[in-house]
């Protein structure tokens, strides 16, 4: 694990949002508080795959912020990393719904390239990235 910059900072108290592919339940829970899956509409975002990409990325979080809570909201499809525009919107606005609830202060996505069958198009998430920003929470893509 490599050497934390800001020691005395460990994320207690606060929530990350990661929009992306879904989890593992059996070994990526630790510090989950909640999870939807908008790909089937549900309210489990386990993906059931120690592979999925979106543990990888609460992994990642969790080693500069050890003690921050982790919400899994799946947009996007396990195998293929690919996701309608409107899945990721819908997530994007349940944060902005829940920020309150869950004291989220950050929204991480793992979008590029055409995974989410929008290429060339400037602009879709405007509204919601720049609502999240107005309500101080971090939009990281």
């Amino acid at each position: 694990m490599p050497r934390r910059k800001y020691t005395s900072y460990d994320g207690s108290g606060y929530s990350v949002a990661i929009i992306d592919s879904g989890y593992d339940r059996l070994h990526d829970n630790s510090s989950m508080i909640a999870d939807y899956d908008f790909v089937s509409n549900d309210g489990n975002a386990n993906s059931n795959s120690i592979k999925s990409h979106g543990g990888k990325v609460a992994s990642v979080v969790r080693e500069y912020a050890p003690d921050v809570n982790i919400i899994h909201l799946r947009a996007l499809d396990e195998s293929s990393g690919r996701g309608s525009p409107w899945d990721i919107e819908d997530a994007m606005q349940w944060c902005i719904t829940n920020a309150a609830r869950y004291n989220i202060t950050c929204v991480n996505m793992s979008l590029g390239g055409d995974n989410i069958g929008i290429s060339n198009q400037t602009g879709i998430f405007t509204n919601e990235i720049n609502t999240l920003y107005s309500m101080g929470i971090a939009t990281v893509i």
